[in-house]
């Protein structure tokens, strides 16, 4: 049990959240990456089985907000970068 919860620490570390932010402005890229409520979730022991992501879309615009995001968790930095999650 300990190993999956070392396991999840390092994979929430090392994914990353590919926000499809469908905004009217270009892809904006999500900042104050936070898992429940963590900004540095690596350095802790994430024991829940469903944890809380959350972050901040930036944008210019005006009443631009992000209707659509997917969080993709693979065991290994080569998946992610492959876009193939495996978690």
């Amino acid at each position: 049990m300990k190993a999956l919860h070392t396991l999840l620490a390092v994979v929430i570390m090392t994914c990353t959240l590919l926000a499809a932010t469908s905004c009217t402005s270009v892809n904006v890229a999500p900042s104050g990456l936070l898992c429940n409520l963590l900004t540095q979730p690596e350095k802790c022991v994430i024991t829940e089985p469903q944890p809380d992501f959350g972050w901040v879309v930036n944008s210019a615009i005006q009443g631009d907000r992000q209707t659509a995001f997917r969080i993709l968790v693979a065991s290994s930095p080569a998946l992610l970068k492959s876009e193939q999650g495996d978690m």
